[in-house]
C-alpha cells in the first residue's frame, strides 16, 4: 500500500546535463544561510566602500554619518540599509552567474532549466523577494514571521513564494563530503565576520 499523506510537490524538469547542481529537494537550512552570509560578508565590504567614498569626498559628513550613536549605528536601520545596499551586488552576481559567494557556499544556485543564467533584473526581483518576505529586512520579529512563512511555504509547496511559477528553477550541489565541508567553512566565516564586526564596532 502507498503510504498516506500528501504526496510529495512535483519539481520541475531540468533540461541541463549532470553538472553536479541537480538535486531539486529543497534544502531550507542552505536557502537560509546562504542569503545570511552574503548580507553579513558582502555587506562588511560594500559598507567599507561606501565608508572610503565619503570619508573621500567629505570628512565631516562622514564623521556626522558613523559617529557612535548614530542612526546608522542603529542596530535595525544598519540592517535595513545594508539589504538595501547589497541589493544590487547581488542581482548583478546572481544575475549573471546563477549564484553569489554564500549561495556557492552553501551549494544553493538559481538558474534557468536549462542552466543559464536568470538575468539581472530578474536577480534583482527574486533577491528583493528573499530580503523583504524571506528574511522581513533583518527586523526582529518581523523577520521571524517571514522565516516560519517561507519555511511553510517550502514544505507545501516545494519552492519558496518568490520561486513558484517563476522561469527559474533553485538547484542544489550534490550532498557529499565535498558540500559538508563547504557547509562549514561557510558557517565558520559568517561567524568570524560577525565576530569581527562586532569587535570593531
Amino acid at each position: 500500500l502507498a503510504p498516506s499523506g500528501p504526496a510529495a510537490p512535483a519539481m520541475p524538469a531540468l533540461a541541463v546535463g549532470d553538472d553536479g547542481w541537480q538535486v531539486t529537494t529543497p534544502a531550507p537550512w542552505r536557502c537560509y544561510f546562504g542569503p545570511m552570509v552574503d548580507l553579513t560578508v558582502l555587506g562588511a565590504l560594500v559598507w567599507a566602500w561606501i565608508g572610503f567614498m565619503v570619508a573621500f569626498l567629505d570628512v565631516p559628513l562622514y564623521d556626522r554619518l558613523f559617529a557612535e550613536g548614530s542612526i546608522v549605528n542603529n542596530l535595525v536601520v544598519s540592517t535595513i540599509l545594508t539589504c538595501i545596499v547589497v541589493l544590487p551586488v547581488l542581482a548583478i552576481i546572481i544575475g549573471m552567474t546563477g549564484s553569489s559567494p554564500g549561495k556557492w557556499l552553501f551549494g544553493t544556485r538559481v538558474t534557468r532549466r536549462d542552466g543559464r543564467p536568470i538575468g539581472i533584473m530578474a536577480a534583482l526581483k527574486r533577491e528583493l523577494d528573499v530580503l523583504v518576505r524571506g528574511l522581513g529586512l533583518g527586523i526582529p520579529l518581523i523577520s521571524l514571521g517571514t522565516l516560519l512563512w517561507s519555511r511553510s511555504s517550502l514544505d507545501d509547496h516545494g519552492a519558496a513564494g518568490w520561486d513558484r511559477h517563476k522561469p527559474w528553477v533553485v538547484t542544489h550541489r550534490e550532498k557529499g563530503s565535498v558540500q559538508t565541508l563547504l557547509f562549514v567553512v561557510g558557517l565558520l566565516a559568517w561567524i568570524a565576520v560577525r565576530v569581527a564586526l562586532q569587535l570593531i564596532s
